[in-house]
């Protein structure tokens, strides 16, 4: 790398450090199209940015994990220790995930730490690889490491082997009594085969963005909520338990199973869908899309164009709006618990609409316009939202009682078309 071209990236990591609020985006999407080359300044800007509140270190990691190059895992396996923020122990596993079977033999190692929720971390990247040597050393951990039996079980669910049910159910026989509900999880996925795609494989542009409604964190699946729970021995203490069941009796539980019935409308009791990102019944369809596509208009009046800088925006706003001092009176609570709930509503708008493909506001209303005309034919529309508003009619000179018609008949305009018009 030359001397210009490495100034050129202390300068835009410098950028994206110190980015005043939401993600950005832009600025990593340029370090990340640098590919390897970029790894040694990443690395040493985790390493620098750690205790500095000035910077944030979830970004270099981020955009390490999404180089997905060999060279990245050892500062994204060197990140696994610092599971007391929780933010970062979780993208740096999921980093290591996306650069896979390369990242298995230091995981491994891992495994054979002292510390349990390095351990716990290791075993879950192990899962997501689903490679065969990772495969071994969950089975193996199943025995030697029952203290994590309920994290090692869902990792085993997440490598889709049928072939692991038999030590998986052995293993459940014999853990500790709060851990039955996962491996029973495991068992009943790994026998149906419908394991959920886990949040990493998601757009990263929007997986690690920290969600106003969640006090800034990440959406948790399994293995953040079992990092939470197993930082809590008291949590564990209290988990429910229940009787160890037949394996038929667990593969046979429709309540495993990730089919559940949707919700359904209050109003007009038909399912609740998710046409344009949030929900509404076919009544409200319309009437949704239209709010959304309003929603955009307003944003680029006030100048904004791209779908990103307008995240940052609501969730700067939402977030503000959020941590502030709860009002006094009860309209003022209703308000802005109505402003919180429109904020959000355009920021899941925003990522539904980014997950379509769009990135510009221009593109996204044309989209929601497209989308709007479709539910109007399925489902009609009520409220006539849609329907083209006349021009107004352009008014003419006035035409006297008794003088000629304009229509040319030569007779009276009252005699002709005045009771017409």
């Amino acid at each position: 790398m030359s001397e210009n071209s490495a100034t050129s990236l202390d300068e835009l990591l410098e950028r994206i450090g110190r980015h005043p609020y939401g993600m950005p985006v832009r600025g990593m999407e340029r370090v990340r199209a640098m590919g390897e080359a970029a790894i040694p300044a990443l690395a040493d800007a985790l390493v620098r940015w750690q205790d500095d509140e000035e910077y944030d270190p979830l970004w270099p990691l981020v955009i390490l994990g999404e180089i997905a190059h060999p060279a990245a895992v050892g500062p994204l396996v060197g990140q696994l220790r610092h599971f007391e923020l929780e933010i970062l122990a979780l993208a740096a596993a999921e980093g290591l995930a996306k650069i896979g079977v390369p990242a298995v033999p230091a995981l491994c190692e891992v495994t054979r730490t002292d510390d349990p929720l390095q351990r716990l971390y290791a075993y879950a990247v192990l899962g997501w690889i689903g490679e065969g040597a990772g495969y071994r050393v969950l089975i193996e951990a199943l025995e030697r490491d029952r203290e994590l039996g309920d994290v090692i079980a869902l990792a085993l669910e997440e490598q889709r082997r049928p072939e692991a049910i038999p030590a998986l159910y052995a293993a459940y026989r014999e853990c500790p009594a709060w851990q039955r509900s996962e491996f029973e999880r495991a068992l009943a996925g790994l026998h149906r085969g419908d394991t959920p795609t886990p949040l990493w494989q998601t757009d990263w542009r929007l997986r690690y963005r920290r969600s106003p409604s969640l006090s800034g964190g990440l959406d948790l699946d399994w293995v953040g909520i079992c990092a939470v729970l197993h930082g809590n021995p008291e949590a564990l203490a209290e988990r429910p338990t229940g009787p160890v069941r037949t394996l038929g009796e667990i593969t046979n539980d429709e309540s495993q199973s990730l089919d559940a019935s949707p919700d359904t409308c209050e109003d007009c009791g038909a399912p609740i869908e998710y046409y344009t990102g949030v929900a509404a019944c076919p009544q409200t369809a319309v009437s949704v899309a239209v709010w959304q596509r309003r929603m955009l208009e307003e944003a680029r009046e006030d100048g904004i164009e791209d779908l990103f800088a307008l995240l940052d925006e609501l969730e700067i706003d939402e977030s503000e709006r959020r941590t502030a001092d709860e009002p006094r009176g009860a309209k003022a609570r209703e308000r802005r618990r109505d402003e919180i709930d429109d904020l959000q509503m355009s920021r899941v708008t925003c990522q539904w609409l980014i997950d379509q493909g769009m990135e510009e506001v221009g593109a996204a209303r044309a989209l929601l316009l497209a989308e709007a005309m479709r539910l109007a034919d399925l489902h009609g529309d009520p409220e006539g939202l849609l329907v083209p508003v006349s021009p107004p009619r352009i008014a003419g000179p006035k035409v006297g009682r008794n003088d000629p018609c304009p229509c040319g008949s030569g007779r009276k305009h009252k005699r002709c078309c005045l009771d017409k018009a």
